[in-house]
């Protein structure tokens, strides 16, 4: 099954490809409503599965078959969204935008406050002499 890593849901007409252990392409297929997809394959025999589906990042499996017949090997996988991605990237560099405005701010207040300091100490020295 391809799923949507963040939502979770199974992804519509996603391409998987099956590819020998040289990955040469040995079948192709689309995923139905449900994320499934299959492949038939020969017993003891590795293979990679490679899934992909536009504005989705590719993801790939690698695969070995066993010596039992019609048994299922489980080559599900998630990817994740390129809008979700950008989305990410803004929410961090907007995260870190409003971090160094904070320390800015933090460092301006700590120089008028030594500032402050600094005059109270003079005043202080005047009103000793």
């Amino acid at each position: 099954i391809i799923t949507d890593v963040d939502t979770k849901l199974a992804l519509e007409n996603a391409t998987v490809i099956l590819q020998d252990a040289d990955k040469k392409t040995l079948n192709t297929s689309t995923t139905a409503a449900d994320g499934k997809f299959s492949f038939t394959v020969p017993c003891e025999s590795s293979f990679t599965v490679v899934a992909f589906k536009e504005k989705y990042t590719n993801e790939s499996r690698e695969i070995a078959s066993g010596t039992t017949r019609n048994a299922g090997n489980d080559a599900s996988m998630a990817l994740k969204s390129l809008d979700a991605i950008r989305l990410e990237e803004q929410q961090l560099a907007e995260k870190k935008k409003k971090e160094e405005e904070r320390l800015v701010v933090e460092k301006k207040e700590k120089e008028a406050l030594a500032v402050i300091a600094l005059k109270e100490a003079e005043k202080k020295a005047k009103e000793d002499e």
